[in-house]
């Protein structure tokens, strides 16, 4: 009888296990579908494609929070969303990775992002500076820490002023 009940118990593990990976599958091959969709349509993609694709990143980022991918999804969320202009929505989605993945690798990439959509598309020199010195106090040997130190002085010039440093730089 406790055979029985572990090898049912067994099967019914083994059954959830496979359906949960088969749902997995089905989501990343929907992924690599729309990307592909959308890429093989540049310059003039669908809109709703790219929603549907924003979404989808989400969506796995969400089910999957453990799984490795996870965190790359939600920055390529946010990649799309600044590419469709909805700039608030990326700075959600890279607090979302911020916050459920603070030690991941794509954290500083995540805030100086922030900082240039404040910087660039909101005009919002206040927090593109708060960003940039998260990134210079929390990740001072970081790459992006100079390009921080460089974004803030770069906050108050003039275009070609910034031209010109870069020009004797």
């Amino acid at each position: 009888m406790r055979k029985q009940v572990f090898m049912i118990l067994l099967i019914a593990i083994a059954a959830l296990t496979s359906q949960c990976t088969a749902n997995k599958s089905k989501l990343i091959e929907k992924i690599n579908e729309l990307e592909t969709e959308i890429n093989a349509s540049y310059p003039n993609p669908n809109p709703l494609k790219i929603k549907e694709l924003h979404d989808l990143y989400l969506e796995y980022a969400k089910k999957y929070t453990e799984d490795t991918i996870s965190p790359h999804f939600i920055y390529k969320a946010a990649e799309v969303a600044v590419n469709t202009q909805q700039y608030e929505e990326a700075i959600k989605n890279l607090d979302f990775l911020i916050n459920n993945y603070p030690n991941h690798l794509l954290v500083p990439y995540s805030i100086f992002f922030k900082g240039f959509i404040y910087e660039n598309f909101l005009n919002d020199k206040i927090n593109a500076e708060k960003q940039y010195r998260v990134i210079i106090s929390n990740y001072k040997e970081h790459p992006l820490s100079k390009q921080a130190i460089f974004s803030i002085e770069s906050l108050q010039m003039s275009d070609n002023e910034i031209v010109e440093r870069l020009d004797i730089d």
